[in-house]
């Protein structure tokens, strides 16, 4: 297994060396079924994502990291609140987003501070690979909700 990326430096390179870990370790299939073909549901009851496929049914342990839509007023731009700053999400589903804020604010990132930011998705992706990396989660996924998009850390995947 590759090392995790260096977490300590300038702000780019991290967000770099955390996609490029996350597409290493990310599974791209689980039972033959390719993930970006899965219908994806947050279980929040029991702290997991779910992934479905025609005839196969997995699960994953999942934490949220932050939610986004598309910004009304800023076209191409997406709204971000993290999971922390709403009352949507259980305590228990924002343990690795409180590691990302305690991270960013030891780094004195301003994102990590700000409760709503607008901003590129990828920038909010690169966030959520980050809290991935921090945490050893498996992976980063974003589920559908409405108009927004959910975007979770994940173990490993396992049979539902």
């Amino acid at each position: 297994m590759a090392p995790k990326p260096d977490v300590n430096g300038p702000i780019d390179s991290v967000f770099e060396g955390a996609q490029q870990h996350m597409m290493h370790h990310m599974p791209r299939e689980y039972r033959g079924q390719r993930i970006d073909q899965a219908r994806i549901g947050l279980d929040q009851e029991r702290r997991l994502a779910t992934f479905t496929w025609d005839s196969v049914r997995a699960v994953a342990d999942a934490q949220v990291v932050g939610i986004y839509m598309e910004a009304q007023d800023a076209p191409g731009l997406v709204t971000w609140r993290w999971g922390w700053s709403t009352q949507l999400f259980r305590d228990e589903l924002l343990q690795h987003v409180m590691t990302l804020k305690k991270w960013g604010d030891a780094r004195k990132e301003i994102e990590t501070e700000n409760i709503e930011l607008l901003g590129n998705m990828e920038r909010f992706w690169g966030f959520a690979m980050i809290c991935a990396v921090l945490n050893d989660a498996t992976g980063v996924v974003g589920v559908p909700s409405n108009d927004a998009m959910i975007l979770l850390t994940i173990g490993p995947l396992r049979d539902a």
